[in-house]
């Protein structure tokens, strides 16, 4: 990892780089503790309230295939820049909302800037890392993502106490800027190193969608982000009910996120040493799904701390060896689309499985509810004999055909 920091320009451009990876995390939850707080600020409902979160994983879904696409045509330098351009605007707006009908738009902007800026992220890394540095760039990466989420649930209630809700949008639209500044002229300067990865208007015989890792990949992605999101977004609410405190519900929830940060430090390259690929995805996937029931049901507060960390520990590094493996499936060429198409399903996984756990909630209680989750999970676990494992370090040619 030293060998990519050797260049300063180079070392400064992946920190800003991560930098925004942490920032379109820290945005898309920045609300979620909040929600109580707009409700009545704005004088609407919790559940009106709710899509200033709700918006992102729609926004995503819809544009992420897009910004891939559009990623790989213009490079990512500029794709990244786009979209980070777009967030301190949209951020910047936020400032002015004095509706909730005009802050649920900003967050639609938002929402639709971020696959700009995550889409790229293996073109990025293709372009500054070499083969032995990028997978642990990649885990690096992952973890950036879930620290924006887990000190979002930190920082949004304290930054709202100390200088209010108008002070708070203030300061966020100041750092958007700041992040944006921070990556142009960093980026600027390491592009005279670093090459940006462009395609050109067709790369002939390859068909992303008929690559079999890629789809079972996103459709691992669908089910695995999206039960992971349902049990962060209904624990609060199932612990309510069985008699535990909401305060013990967020904590379970931070602590699952950080432990997932640790596991994602941890687990890739030591799974991907002994183990390989395939029981590698087993080696995560088996226990988290064994842990759903603990981890919603516990006897005691406590019991429910170790299983979420238990589970968010086995369960987040998925997300890095996920890329990984993307990574080596696909033309260099093409791996911003095929990262935007995971972002994609993984996106409309997340808010397709926790909205129809709530329904089934309505209709058969809580435990058809977590039923539903360890049963997607199931069918993910049945997905992964079918993976294969490209080649170490064997790049795939542009004019591969359609199978993996």
């Amino acid at each position: 990892m030293a060998e990519v920091f050797r260049s300063t320009s180079r070392g400064l451009t992946i920190a800003s780089y991560l930098l925004a990876i942490a920032l379109t995390q820290f945005f898309n939850y920045f609300f979620a503790p909040l929600l109580p707080l707009l409700a009545q600020r704005y004088h609407v409902t919790l559940d009106t309230a709710a899509w200033t979160v709700l918006v992102f994983p729609l926004s995503s879904a819809v544009i992420s295939g897009t910004a891939g696409a559009l990623g790989d045509r213009i490079g990512f330098f500029r794709s990244i820049q786009a979209g980070l351009a777009a967030i301190a605007l949209f951020a910047l707006l936020r400032v002015y909302s004095g509706t909730i009908g005009l802050l649920i738009v900003c967050q639609l902007g938002i929402g639709l800037s971020v696959p700009f800026v995550l889409a790229p992220v293996s073109s990025f890394l293709a372009a500054h890392c070499n083969e032995k540095e990028r997978d642990r760039f990649t885990g690096l990466c992952t973890v950036c993502l879930f620290a924006g989420i887990g000190l979002s649930f930190f920082i949004a209630p304290w930054l709202v106490q100390h200088v209010n809700y108008t002070g708070a949008m203030d300061t966020l639209a100041i750092l958007a800027i700041a992040v944006f500044a921070f990556f142009t002229f960093s980026g600027a300067a390491g592009s005279s190193i670093a090459p940006d990865l462009t395609i050109p208007h067709s790369v002939p015989g390859f068909r992303i969608l008929g690559n079999r890792n890629v789809v079972l990949l996103c459709l691992g992605g669908f089910l695995g982000q999206g039960c992971f999101n349902a049990i962060v977004t209904w624990i609060v609410a199932i612990w309510q009910e069985h008699g535990l405190s909401p305060q013990a519900a967020g904590l379970a929830t931070s602590i699952a996120i950080f432990s997932g940060i640790a596991g994602s430090l941890i687990l890739p390259p030591a799974l991907d040493r002994f183990l390989g690929m395939r029981r590698g995805f087993f080696f995560c996937v088996l226990p988290a799904a064994c842990l759903v029931y603990p981890c919603l049901f516990p006897d005691s507060p406590l019991l429910g701390f170790v299983a979420c960390a238990l589970i968010g520990f086995f369960q987040f590094p998925t997300l890095a060896m996920a890329f990984n493996l993307l990574a080596r499936s696909v033309p260099i060429e093409r791996t911003s689309s095929a990262v935007g198409i995971y972002w994609m399903t993984s996106n409309l996984g997340i808010f397709s499985i926790s909205y129809t756990a709530g329904l089934i909630h309505h209709l058969a209680g809580w435990h058809a509810a977590a039923s539903s989750i360890f049963l997607c999970l199931a069918c993910l676990l049945v997905t992964i004999p079918f993976l294969r494992d490209p080649q170490q370090g064997a790049p795939v040619s542009t004019t591969c055909n359609g199978a993996a």
